[in-house]
Protein backbone atom coordinates (compact mmCIF):
# COMPACT_ATOMS: atom_id res chain seq x y z
CA UNK A 1 0.00 0.00 0.00
CA UNK A 2 1.20 3.30 -0.43
CA UNK A 3 1.34 5.72 2.63
CA UNK A 4 2.02 9.47 3.10
CA UNK A 5 3.51 10.46 6.08
CA UNK A 6 4.20 14.02 8.14
CA UNK A 7 1.35 16.01 9.83
CA UNK A 8 -1.23 13.22 8.85
CA UNK A 9 -0.16 9.47 8.41
CA UNK A 10 -2.56 8.16 5.64
CA UNK A 11 -3.01 4.48 4.47
CA UNK A 12 -4.24 5.17 0.65
CA UNK A 13 -4.73 1.79 0.53
CA UNK A 14 -3.64 1.51 -3.12
CA UNK A 15 -1.50 -1.14 -4.13
CA UNK A 16 1.59 -0.01 -6.36
CA UNK A 17 3.11 -2.10 -8.85
CA UNK A 18 6.16 -4.23 -8.17
CA UNK A 19 9.21 -2.35 -8.58
CA UNK A 20 7.93 0.83 -9.41
CA UNK A 21 8.15 4.58 -7.48
CA UNK A 22 5.85 6.55 -6.96
CA UNK A 23 6.27 10.56 -7.59
CA UNK A 24 5.48 13.28 -5.44
CA UNK A 25 4.81 17.25 -6.26
CA UNK A 26 3.87 20.08 -4.05
CA UNK A 27 0.73 21.81 -4.89
CA UNK A 28 -1.58 24.68 -3.54
CA UNK A 29 -2.76 23.76 0.10
CA UNK A 30 -0.81 20.21 -0.16
CA UNK A 31 0.75 17.26 -2.71
CA UNK A 32 0.11 15.46 -5.44
CA UNK A 33 1.26 11.89 -6.27
CA UNK A 34 1.56 9.80 -9.36
CA UNK A 35 1.85 6.03 -8.97
CA UNK A 36 1.75 3.07 -11.08
CA UNK A 37 -1.16 0.71 -8.99
CA UNK A 38 -0.60 -3.23 -9.00
CA UNK A 39 -3.21 -3.13 -11.87
CA UNK A 40 -0.81 -1.35 -14.15
CA UNK A 41 -2.96 1.63 -14.41
CA UNK A 42 -1.59 4.96 -13.62
CA UNK A 43 -3.03 6.95 -11.00
CA UNK A 44 -2.62 10.35 -9.46
CA UNK A 45 -4.17 10.89 -5.84
CA UNK A 46 -3.73 13.83 -2.90
CA UNK A 47 -5.03 17.12 -1.90
CA UNK A 48 -6.07 18.07 -5.58
CA UNK A 49 -7.83 14.71 -7.04
CA UNK A 50 -7.89 10.88 -6.74
CA UNK A 51 -7.64 10.01 -10.55
CA UNK A 52 -7.70 6.95 -12.63
CA UNK A 53 -6.15 8.05 -15.15
CA UNK A 54 -7.52 4.95 -17.28
CA UNK A 55 -4.61 4.15 -19.00
CA UNK A 56 -4.62 0.29 -18.75
CA UNK A 57 -1.30 -1.59 -18.49
CA UNK A 58 2.32 1.09 -18.48
CA UNK A 59 4.88 -1.02 -19.34
CA UNK A 60 5.72 -2.96 -16.02
CA UNK A 61 8.47 -1.86 -13.90
CA UNK A 62 8.72 1.70 -14.53
CA UNK A 63 7.40 5.31 -12.51
CA UNK A 64 5.67 7.68 -13.15
CA UNK A 65 6.84 11.23 -13.01
CA UNK A 66 4.41 14.34 -11.48
CA UNK A 67 5.74 17.82 -11.64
Amino acid sequence: DLWTLGNWDIDWHDGMAANTSPSITSVPGGYEIGLQVNTGELWTLGNAAYINWGIPHIQAGTSPSIG
